[in-house]
């Protein structure tokens, strides 16, 4: 897994950016903030197989290289409510996350390849 890297995506070619930064094909890419014309031309960046998640629709879906995940979510002040309350009421849970710095990383995938974690292990710089 390789460290990520933040991007002004407004002041510049995303995709000529990306794959400046990622000359290799990449897995999969999550794009929450970009137009359907934009998540098309980065799904080109995907190695055949790979992934593209994205909530503007179906725009990159239709290349038979690529699997695609249309995400949605409505967030209402109800729901919000409703989180809270089985949050306080303890029917929802929170896992756990347990953070590693990046030199333990190994110490990281060791876990998960054991098969038994709970909740999330999360790296960080």
């Amino acid at each position: 897994m390789e460290g990520s890297h933040l991007l002004d995506y407004e002041n510049v070619d995303l995709v000529e950016k990306v794959r400046a930064l990622h000359p290799e094909p990449l897995d999969g890419i999550i794009d929450l903030a970009s137009d359907a014309d934009t998540v098309r031309r980065l799904s080109s960046l995907l190695r055949d197989g790979g992934t593209v998640a994205s909530p503007v629709g179906t725009a990159p879906m239709d290349d038979p290289r690529i699997k695609g995940a249309f995400i949605v979510a409505q967030v209402t002040r109800e729901r919000l409510e409703q989180l809270a309350g089985w949050l306080a009421d303890g029917s929802l849970v929170i896992p756990e996350i347990r953070t590693f710095k990046l030199e333990d990383t190994s110490s990281a995938f060791r876990e998960s390849e054991g098969g038994h974690v709970r909740g999330k292990l999360v790296v960080t710089p």
